[in-house]
């Protein structure tokens, strides 16, 4: 579930991103916009990044509710697991009556700890987003379009950013 997941969230924070520069250019731009009589245009191009955006959401939470499902179906299963696995030992004598409750404790303490990353999976995922678009926006800022990417800064540019740093 985790590239699902990562996909829906990312494709997620890019359309909010496109979707707020659409409504925020018109706003400010709204006497050129009015002027030249483009509302119906703009309007139509922000109802269709709307529209991909809830579109996005729509199979996000499909995604989520499949990944409920599958955690909600693992934790069930560990409760059989156990007693499976040690039942027909027990049934034949090899085993205590104990035994099968060692596993079954033994089997939730390691079923717990690899639940602890599966339940920040979404976590994880937004962070990757957050990483994703930040490397994004290094590699614009460093490298503009139209340069290539093994092009180096021009020296004033380098001291202007040195000096911003500072």
């Amino acid at each position: 579930f985790a590239p699902w997941i990562f996909k829906y969230q990312q494709m997620r924070t890019k359309q909010e991103a496109t979707l707020r520069y659409c409504l925020i250019r018109v706003s400010e731009n709204a006497e050129s916009v009015a002027f030249f009589r483009g509302g119906y245009s703009e309007w139509l191009r922000c109802e269709k990044l709307f529209a991909q955006l809830v579109e996005t959401i729509y199979r996000a939470a499909a995604v989520q509710s499949g990944f409920a499902m599958f955690q909600s179906s693992i934790q069930f299963a560990t409760f059989a697991v156990p007693a499976l696995m040690v039942g027909p030992s027990y049934l034949r004598g090899e085993a205590e009556f104990g035994a099968i409750s060692q596993a079954q404790f033994a089997f939730s303490m390691i079923f717990d700890s690899l639940m602890v990353i599966i339940n920040k999976l979404n976590d994880f995922s937004s962070l990757a987003v957050q990483v994703s678009r930040l490397r994004e926006l290094e590699q614009s800022i460093h490298h503009p379009e139209g340069a290539p990417l093994d092009a180096e800064i021009p020296r004033h540019k380098t001291i202007m950013l040195q000096e911003c740093d500072a």
